[in-house]
């Protein structure tokens, strides 16, 4: 999909020396591809402590085994 928009051409210049890639478009593209994976390890990282999980994985490994 085509886009204009405006970008800071030293930013732009720097993440394609850091990244090594020519086009201005894969620079673009993988930019945002980390900061999605950036924003969804935050989101993991933000639900730490919100699940009460119990540990009881081997008795519920047993249960299932014995369904089978």
């Amino acid at each position: 999909m085509r886009t204009t928009v405006i970008i800071n051409n030293e930013k732009l210049d720097q993440l394609m020396a850091m990244t090594g890639l020519r086009k201005k478009s894969e620079a673009i593209n993988a930019a945002i591809d980390n900061m999605l994976v950036c924003l969804a390890k935050r989101r993991l990282l933000d639900l730490a402590g919100t699940l009460d999980l119990q540990e009881n994985w081997q008795q519920t490994r047993e249960l299932e085994l014995e369904e089978k």
